[in-house]
């Protein structure tokens, strides 16, 4: 459904376009339109290039909320321009895509609601890991030491 949607409006935005759409990538951005709205403060590993490279565990909204406003900005500058320098990318077809998965969430899935508590912890996991940059657990400890090898 989010993939006809995402087609429908990459073709409204570009009616004289000679490329192909085929519009899987607006499925996807409908996957991640709907994870925004259904799990909003869960945690998503993600690798950041910031002076450092680390791997940094961020909300889904803050993940998701900078992907759609990258392909926001995107798509408004290839509008701008004459020539196409958008490179064969849809950006009206993840933003399409992205908007209808979100409002079919908020329509017919369940959420979880900004002033709910957090998940609880999985107990198999060491309660030092999650919180920012991995650590190694303590040597000794009952999952058996520190990193392999």
């Amino acid at each position: 459904m989010a993939g006809i949607v995402a087609s429908l409006a990459q073709l409204l935005v570009s009616l004289n376009s000679v490329v192909p759409n085929l519009g899987a990538s607006g499925a996807i951005a409908g996957v991640l339109g709907a994870y925004i709205v259904m799990f909003p403060r869960r945690r998503v590993l993600t690798l950041v290039i910031f002076f450092f490279i680390t791997f940094v565990y961020l909300p889904a909204y803050v993940v998701l909320g900078a992907w759609f406003v990258l392909q926001l900005f995107s798509g408004v500058g290839s509008l701008a321009s004459r020539v196409n320098t958008g490179g064969g990318i849809a950006f009206f077809a993840h933003i399409g895509g992205f908007t209808f998965g979100a409002l079919l969430a908020l329509l017919f899935f369940p959420k979880e609601r900004f002033g709910a508590l957090p998940p609880p912890r999985r107990p198999d996991v060491p309660s030092g890991w999650g919180l920012g940059r991995r650590r190694p657990p303590p040597f000794g400890d009952q999952y058996g030491g520190g990193w392999p090898g």
